[in-house]
């Protein structure tokens, strides 16, 4: 974890929608793509993130009646990123401490990937399960 870098996660490309996108419209793609969050860009700007936690803790019981409303009135404003080329641990650190299960990676200041905790557990547990090499 102290050498390893984000890359070796093979960061997943993120799933991403304009900000006027309508709530309803961004959790059917959640739902029908099996992930737990999307990227709200616009241009080449990242605004904002929305996730699986965003929608118990902002739309909850409301999300039927917040369907047609903008995702950007939802969202977490300015995410915290991560560069492909930052160390694992980094990550695991920033996201334990801000309490974030998904982090958006950057390359050269564009949005290129995301990453969750998940794939950072699955990484470990290769790793752990990977025979080890005799000296």
């Amino acid at each position: 974890l102290l050498k390893d870098r984000i890359e070796s996660l093979s960061p997943k490309k993120p799933l991403t929608v304009a900000p006027e996108t309508p709530v309803g419209e961004v959790l059917k793609k959640m739902a029908t793509n099996s992930i737990g969050c999307v990227m709200i860009v616009e241009g080449n700007d990242l605004l904002g993130i929305f996730s699986e936690r965003d929608a118990l803790m902002k739309l909850n019981i409301d999300a039927a009646s917040m369907a047609d409303r903008p995702i950007s009135t939802v969202i977490t404003p300015e995410p915290v990123t991560l560069e492909a080329r930052d160390k694992i641990a980094f990550a695991l650190h920033k996201m334990n401490v801000g309490g974030y299960r998904h982090v958006p990676i950057t390359s050269g200041g564009q949005l290129t990937g995301v990453i969750s905790i998940r794939d950072i557990l699955g990484y470990l547990t290769q790793r752990i399960d990977a025979p080890v090499k005799s000296a």
